[in-house]
């Protein structure tokens, strides 16, 4: 009884202070927070399509730390993980993503985005989810900027190319890249051409 007691106490104790913090310290989800947190995600997934990534980043750096609540989620907030989880897995899309497309990245930095990519989106997904074109392509894309994942990156790209299912500028920019790494000339000239004619900046075709 005197355990429960102790317990009971502390948990008094830590209210007020689960109550007060900031929510880009420790993001409480609550129905306004979490309001917040899907206009800074559609923000943040504005500025990756307008090849924006230093704002990307910055503005979906709070809406990561909803992972810190995961756990918690029911009873330090009111909003289900089956409705945090996809604005919270859509974050970590977008962090990947910016973060494998910046020039200055480092090999480490690209090899922990498309880890991330893997670990906090892919593996929280169904069966069905896992085949969507638009996750492969972005997962292929990540998969291509990485040395020992080219092969099943151009595996995927080509495939999803033949079936008429690739749409991203980014992505035909990484098959052309794989596709002249492969000495495949006019596979990677048309890569290029449908880069151009889908992306918003045109350099990024001809990296």
């Amino acid at each position: 009884m005197r355990t429960l007691r102790n317990i009971i106490v502390l948990l008094a104790l830590a209210s007020p202070l689960l109550m007060t913090r900031d929510a880009d310290a420790c993001p409480n989800v609550t129905v306004p927070v979490f309001n917040q947190h899907v206009k800074k995600t559609k923000d943040a997934q504005a500025a990756l399509d307008r090849e924006d990534l230093a704002t990307a980043k910055r503005t979906v750096g709070s809406v990561l730390k909803l992972k810190d609540v995961k756990g918690i989620i029911g009873w330090t907030g009111t909003k289900d993980w089956r409705e945090v989880g996809p604005v919270y897995r859509r974050a970590v899309r977008i962090d990947a993503l910016a973060t494998s497309r910046d020039p200055k990245a480092t090999e480490e930095e690209r090899t922990r985005a498309l880890h991330d990519f893997e670990d906090e989106v892919m593996r929280e997904l169904s069966e069905r989810e896992k085949s969507d074109p638009t996750l492969l392509a972005d997962h292929a894309e990540l998969q291509s900027r990485l040395p020992t994942r080219t092969g099943p990156a151009l595996m995927v790209l080509r495939t999803l190319r033949d079936e008429d299912l690739l749409g991203s500028a980014h992505a035909f920019a990484a098959l052309a890249r794989l596709e002249k790494a492969a000495g495949k000339v006019d596979a990677e000239k048309d890569a290029r051409e449908r880069c151009r004619n889908a992306a918003v900046k045109k350099s990024i075709c001809d990296a």
